[in-house]
């Protein structure tokens, strides 16, 4: 997936992923792009696909406001 998001403030900010991930699905890497900065997250299986958990995926420094692909 990726989307824009337009970020009104330069500044740091902290990421969080909610997802549900059946057995199989969990426990690889996953990685969330922002800019040209890179964050890594392993989630776990959830309960199932109705049940969701939302993990930290870490900090991105925004050095500019404006329009940021994700």
């Amino acid at each position: 997936m990726e989307w824009q998001a337009n970020i009104t403030n330069a500044g740091s900010y902290h990421v969080e992923m909610t997802y549900s991930a059946s057995d199989g699905a969990a426990g690889g890497d996953l990685g969330i792009s922002v800019g040209a900065q890179k964050l890594s997250v392993k989630p776990v299986s959830t309960e199932g696909w109705m049940d969701y958990e939302t993990i930290d995926a870490g900090v991105v420094k925004i050095e500019q406001p404006g329009g940021q692909p994700f």
